[in-house]
């Protein structure tokens, strides 16, 4: 069965008012949602990325009887031809956001690498990558979007950070961080960025990703003298309390400022980007 929405999960996607869309409705024919017996209005996945595309012209400058006398393949040309502004934040996320509902990885793609050409990685991740996975992330939280779209979201931008983020082998190192995550968390993608960056200030990084053998890391001779760089999801306390009660050095990246672990002599807590560089 398809899922539907209700005039309120469209505003908080969108940010547009309910009460505007109601307007754009009655005065342009905008969107025809199905009404409950209760005369309820429900929309369709379609209606979605419709209203996120008219948005995102809307806040390019086009008047709103224009945009509605248009197709929703002209709509789809028009969206993806539009010139990415560096300053343009909110406009860039909402685009993001039409790539997920379309499960269009090249569209996601192509819009982050201009704000990279445009902006740099440093200022394309903390002003639009992050601010557009926590969207998705308290967007799943609310059951507003499916499981499936924010899967899709964080998977594909790990894979994008994965394949464009160039590490250095580092001969001589301040650090060797050993990055790993919990399983089955959707970190993937701030703990990517953060091993880039601090294998820029000349840090070495051993990257194991997802993993639940926290004993036999904590106690492995290799990584005695190493530091371990993960990232906090509250679902996960048990893994970060398990890494704090050994004696390595532990670095807990926590931009959501959500975490609720005992204080430690050797725990750092990163909740600002700025911290690290």
């Amino acid at each position: 069965m398809n899922k539907t929405y209700s005039i309120n999960d469209l505003e908080r996607i969108s940010s547009i008012k309910a009460h505007t869309i109601r307007i754009w409705e009655k005065r342009y024919n905008l969107l025809s949602p199905k009404r409950t017996d209760t005369n309820i209005r429900l929309y369709s996945e379609q209606d979605l990325k419709k209203l996120l595309m008219v948005v995102v012209l809307y806040k390019k400058g086009m008047r709103i009887s224009e945009i509605a006398r248009l197709t929703f393949t002209r709509l789809q040309e028009l969206v993806l031809d539009i010139k990415i502004p560096s300053e343009a934040q909110s406009t860039i996320i909402e685009q993001l956001m039409l790539g997920v509902t379309d499960f269009n990885q090249k569209f996601i793609d192509d819009i982050i690498i201009k704000e990279i050409i445009n902006t740099g990685i440093e200022n394309t991740f903390e002003k639009t990558i992050y601010p557009f996975l926590r969207k998705v992330e308290l967007l799943w939280l609310t059951d507003i979007i499916s499981g499936l779209h924010y899967d899709f979201a964080f998977n594909q931008l790990s894979r994008f950070l994965w394949q464009n983020l160039k590490f250095s082998p580092v001969t001589y190192y301040k650090n060797h961080y050993i990055a790993m995550v919990p399983p089955g968390s959707h970190t993937m993608p701030i703990l990517i960025y953060f091993s880039f960056i601090l294998n820029k200030l000349q840090n070495k990084i051993t990257f194991i990703g997802p993993t639940q053998d926290v004993s036999e890391l904590v106690s492995s001779k290799k990584f005695v003298h190493d530091s371990f760089l993960t990232v906090y999801n509250p679902l996960h306390n048990s893994f970060y309390k398990r890494l704090i009660a050994s004696n390595h050095k532990i670095v807990i990246v926590d931009l959501a400022e959500e975490a609720e672990l005992p204080d430690s002599p050797n725990l750092k807590i990163i909740n600002k980007i700025s911290q690290i560089k």
